[in-house]
């Protein structure tokens, strides 16, 4: 009876870990922000997120799980001019999916079901080279050995992302590399900081259970 005691206990601790949501935080003055577009499309929520964050000045990011090989759509109606909490409550109630926080003062859309496990898997210690270069910052992350090991475990296979955007136009200087340092961080967190250190950007973590298989997409979108 005990061992059963105990391992019901380590069953109840594992599957809380994957329930965890982003933890409730003081909310910045969003009030005052108001979309600078309408929204009237059927498209994913990747994609709508980052119009209703467009202009506002907030960082963010948005975490996706689909069941299946592609993006869900749906159709979202959200005005222009609309005050951003408001805009979000439009937003996730229409994906019906989803919720939004503030976390680390990057605005989040996470399932309702909880974060991720990866998301959650901590880093002791690691040197963002530099906060200007989101592809390289993500490469960083995902090399790191924690964040390595917690893919193996998890059997994700990593997708590329679908658009570049650290590419330099010809004629571009190179600014100088801003790197920064980052102790004692979940991998949710760092995207936050990252995020919010370079400004105008949300990053999209996505992952899909396609056809058995568990792919990863991680990258950032400059709005």
């Amino acid at each position: 009876m005990h061992l059963k005691n105990l391992l019901l206990a380590a069953f109840l601790i594992t599957a809380d870990s994957y329930l965890q949501k982003p933890p409730e935080q003081p909310r910045p003055d969003i009030g005052e922000a108001q979309t600078s577009r309408e929204i009237s499309d059927k498209t994913a929520l990747q994609n709508a997120f980052v119009q209703v964050l467009a202009d506002t000045g907030y960082a963010g990011g948005v975490i996706t799980v689909t069941h299946g090989c592609q993006m869900d759509t749906k159709r979202f109606h959200i005005p222009k001019g609309m005050r951003l909490p408001h805009a979000l409550d439009e937003l996730t109630a229409s994906d019906g999916k989803h919720e939004w926080r503030v976390s680390n003062g990057a605005v989040v859309v996470f399932p309702t079901e909880g974060m991720p496990a990866l998301l959650q898997t901590r880093i002791q210690e690691i040197q963002i080279q530099d906060k200007n270069n989101l592809t390289l910052a993500v490469n960083q992350l995902l090399q790191a050995k924690p964040i390595r090991d917690e893919i193996a475990v998890l059997r994700l296979q990593l997708i590329s992302p679908e658009i570049g955007f650290q590419q330099l136009t010809p004629g571009d200087s190179k600014p100088e590399p801003q790197p920064f340092l980052l102790h004692d961080t979940s991998l949710f967190d760092a995207l936050n900081r990252i995020a919010t250190e370079h400004g105008n950007v949300a990053w999209s973590y996505d992952e899909f259970d396609c056809k058995g298989s568990k792919r990863l997409r991680l990258d950032f979108i400059v709005k």
